[in-house]
């Protein structure tokens, strides 16, 4: 089932098709020249590069450069899949991070972990 995922998100057939692809950057990460400069793979690299700590979907919208209403409509697939997982709440904010226990999460981090040592 992981490699069936992996594979999905390798051919963009994990998430909607409506997304559309951004003009790939020099300083974009290893991880988003491999898999495409789109919404869902700007949300997994922000939360691949900083999953030590835990964040609000705001401050995730932000660091992965894509829209508030984009992220909502993304998440609820993340929740899903068990990508990512509620760390803690306090007021009406939630905080969030990767999910390292699942397996999906640990087979996206070793691909991180083998673009990086190719650059």
């Amino acid at each position: 089932m992981v490699k069936e995922i992996i594979r999905k998100l390798i051919d963009g057939k994990l998430f909607d098709k409506e997304q559309v692809e951004k003009p790939q950057k020099e300083n974009d990460s290893a991880f988003i020249k491999f898999f495409g400069n789109y919404p869902i793979i700007r949300v997994l690299d922000f939360l691949i590069e900083n999953r030590y700590s835990d964040y609000s979907k705001t401050e995730v919208s932000k660091g992965a450069n894509v829209s508030w209403a984009t992220l909502h409509h993304l998440w609820k697939k993340l929740e899903e899949l068990g990508i990512v997982r509620q760390t803690r709440a306090f007021g009406n904010s939630k905080l969030y991070k990767l999910n390292e226990k699942n397996e999906i999460v640990k087979e996206l981090i070793k691909i991180e972990f083998e673009l990086i040592k190719e650059v």
